[in-house]
């Protein structure tokens, strides 16, 4: 059976100060895994991990895409729907997590995939789906199938995009240092656009109507192995204090 790994830190400043696509890319890995009744496996789990605040495992299925040629889909509605699954939109796809398009050609590098895939459209129709060289641009395979994960493990609808503005905007008014105020100008931009600021993380509680963890996502009579439970509790209220200091602290707002 295969191992995967759920990567977080027990260090709260560390947890959301530290992020890398490699890392994320485990994360929903592990997501992926809960989520598929056919996988087996076993799934470590650092404690952090568990107060991470994710999407309900039916808005993170939601933002799932299957395609095959010769479906149809407007194209309009798949490149709303890669925006809000966490995938970036650029003039030309260079790296895991990002999206383009040119007309009638969509070009998206899931994650997980070894190469970026170029999906080419015939109306709503889809033609042809293929793999490409990133830098010659020259197709290397020819696929029927095109499954697309979530690029990110934070994914909010209109309403919690929203209700996070006007909860930010209500907190900015209250400071005053010129430097904080214009850190939180900008992720309120950001979110009102709905971009996933690159700081949001740790602002999610702000956000999601209500709160899932990763245990939501464990399919029911999952077997846990707990290590050391009386270090597990200590560790608990280690983080409680952290966040409670880290959590629009001074310490947080004099860092911007």
């Amino acid at each position: 059976d295969q191992l995967y790994q759920f990567f977080s830190d027990d260090n709260v400043f560390a947890e959301f100060a530290l992020a890398s696509k490699d890392r994320l890319a485990y994360r929903l890995e592990a997501l992926n895994f809960l989520l598929d009744s056919s996988a087996t496996g076993f799934l470590v789990v650092p404690f952090m991990a568990l107060r991470s605040q994710l999407p309900s495992p039916d808005q993170y299925l939601e933002n799932y895409l299957l395609l095959t040629v010769g479906d149809e889909y407007e194209l309009s509605l798949l490149t709303a729907l890669l925006g809000r699954a966490g995938y970036e939109k650029t003039q030309r796809v260079m790296s895991p997590g990002e999206f383009s398009q040119r007309g009638d050609i969509l070009d998206v590098y899931p994650l997980e995939a070894k190469h970026p895939i170029r999906v080419e459209f015939f109306g709503d129709e889809v033609d042809t789906i293929r793999t490409f060289d990133v830098e010659t641009q020259r197709s290397i395979e020819t696929l029927e199938v095109l499954e697309i994960y979530p690029a990110s493990d934070i994914i909010l609808t209109d309403a919690e995009f929203t209700k996070g503005v006007t909860l930010l905007s209500v907190l900015t008014e209250k400071i005053d240092d010129d430097k904080a105020k214009s850190y939180f100008d900008e992720l309120i931009s950001a979110s009102t656009n709905h971009y996933l600021h690159k700081d949001l993380r740790q602002f999610i509680e702000f956000f999601y109507e209500k709160p899932h963890s990763l245990l939501d996502y464990f399919p029911k009579g999952t077997p846990l192995f707990i290590d050391d439970f009386q270090k597990i509790n200590e560790m608990n209220h280690k983080i409680d204090l952290e966040l409670a200091d880290f959590t629009l602290s001074e310490q947080t707002l004099n860092h911007y």
